[in-house]
């Protein structure tokens, strides 16, 4: 988990931004929560729904910014795609069961739709 200055400088990296230009992002997602709940503080506020209830409140860039937080600070749980924070599957069953599973949706995409 990157702490404040480490989320700051991949900003200037990634957005082109001013260093410290989205602190205050990075404040309000882990407030005083990393103080008091340790790793667990990712439970507020590092969410798909959060992201979306600041995009409303905040904008468009203000969102991506904490998306991007979100990744940094979750990157097994969470992946970002066109721009969206997006849940990571579960890998359920063995090869085996993935193979079928494939298999199944090979024989759908060719059935003729009438």
């Amino acid at each position: 988990m990157p702490n404040h200055p480490q989320h700051n400088a991949y900003d200037v990296q990634v957005f082109g931004c001013p260093y410290g230009a989205y602190q205050w992002v990075h404040e309000m997602l882990d407030s005083g929560y990393a103080k008091i709940f340790g790793k667990k503080h990712r439970r507020i506020l590092h969410d798909l729904k959060s992201v979306e209830v600041i995009r409303q409140v905040f904008g468009d860039d203000v969102a991506l910014v904490a998306t991007h937080h979100i990744f940094l600070d979750s990157p097994t749980k969470y992946n970002i795609v066109n721009g969206r924070l997006v849940k990571n599957m579960k890998r359920r069953g063995s090869m085996k069961n993935d193979n079928q599973s494939n298999r199944r949706v090979l024989v759908h995409q060719n059935q003729k739709v009438s």
